[in-house]
């Protein structure tokens, strides 16, 4: 009677090996971008509800001219009530906070009265945050998002 030596050869070893390694790679770099992206959407957030929240202080003052200068002097990061601010700056005509180490700028601009009602003003804040989440360069060449928010408000509201 014949017996037959069984176990595991060095081939297979490797192709097992292989194929472990490949499917690791496969499933680290998935984690690698869902980390990339989940910081991206949490930069979005941050910027759009953080514009937002000027966007509408401003509206509730009526689209005043003199609100960017007031709140820059009147307001500081405590004041906004938004969480994680780390940093508040105003350098005309841009507002750059940081907010959990993410830097965001944002530009607020109002136009003259719209023609059909001449008691509605255009609001509009512009937000920006640099692609690598990193923070702006002077230099203009690293991509940057932006998101432009509108709204309006009445020239009979409170310093309109």
């Amino acid at each position: 009677m014949k017996r037959r030596l069984t176990g595991v050869t060095l081939i297979e070893v490797l192709i097992a090996t292989a194929v472990t390694s490949i499917a690791a790679t496969g499933a680290l770099s998935y984690e690698y971008h869902a980390a990339r992206q989940r910081e991206s959407a949490r930069a979005f957030s941050r910027a759009v509800s953080t514009g937002y929240f000027l966007l509408e202080d401003w509206k509730a003052n009526g689209g005043s001219t003199q609100y960017s200068d007031c709140l820059a002097v009147a307001h500081n990061p405590t004041k906004l009530k938004i969480d994680g601010i780390t940093s508040f700056r105003y350098d005309k005509p841009h507002y750059t906070i940081t907010i959990d180490k993410i830097p965001i700028r944002i530009k607020l601009t109002r136009s003259f009265p719209v023609l059909e009602d001449e008691r509605l003003l255009l609001l509009e804040a512009t937000v920006q945050w640099p692609l690598n989440l990193k923070a702006f360069s002077d230099s203009n060449k690293d991509p940057v998002k932006s998101i432009v928010l509108k709204t309006y408000a009445r020239t009979d509201q409170e310093g309109g």
